[in-house]
């Protein structure tokens, strides 16, 4: 029996050392990405950001699209709640460019429905704002600085930070994205 028992364990060693032929780095189609990662370069430093297109979907692909176009190129961060209680910081909402008092998730309406997923509101993580009576996804997004579960199923998380919590937790209102851009 002792035998035995020794002859599988070698066995599986053996198995388990076995070299597996390369991978190929490129995927060959675009739902073969499990990950898009992207640099937000803030007047405060350097947020980098891991998208999840096969996992959240058509709003991760928006986004990634806005991203792109430069579309949140010197958008100010409107709603910042991190000092007393770490919360949340926002942009994204193109009303910020009309010097109006206007801003909200209609102006910026992707005429999109919130996509639930297995993603949870996590601290850390990037969704898309919604607008709470049409259930339309916004250009508007948003980093939590908490765990927030009230959320799950009212907006679409599409990733979270890898680097840059520190930044991210220093934004206060008025603070702007000098750039974004897709890194990978």
């Amino acid at each position: 029996m002792k035998k035995f028992l020794l002859l599988v364990i070698f066995a599986f060693i053996i198995q388990s050392c076995r070299v597996l032929p390369p991978q190929s780095s490129k995927p060959t189609k675009k739902k073969d990405i499990a990950e898009q990662q992207i640099l937000i370069t803030t007047n405060k430093g350097e947020i980098l950001i891991a998208i999840y297109p096969e996992k959240a979907g058509k709003p991760a692909d928006i986004f990634l699209n806005l991203v792109k176009n430069r579309f949140y190129d010197g958008m100010s961060f409107f709603r910042v709640l991190n000092e007393d209680i770490p919360y949340i910081v926002q942009t994204g909402d193109p009303a910020i460019f009309t010097n109006s008092n206007n801003i909200g998730y209609n102006s910026g309406n992707l005429k999109t429905k919130v996509v639930k997923n297995r993603l949870n509101h996590c601290f850390g993580c990037l969704a898309l704002a919604s607008d709470p009576i049409s259930n339309n996804l916004s250009t508007q997004f948003y980093i939590l600085l908490t765990e927030s579960d009230f959320l799950n199923g009212s907006d679409t998380v599409i990733g979270e930070v890898r680097k840059g919590i520190k930044v991210v937790k220093q934004l206060k209102k008025n603070d702007y994205i000098k750039y974004i851009k897709i890194i990978n």
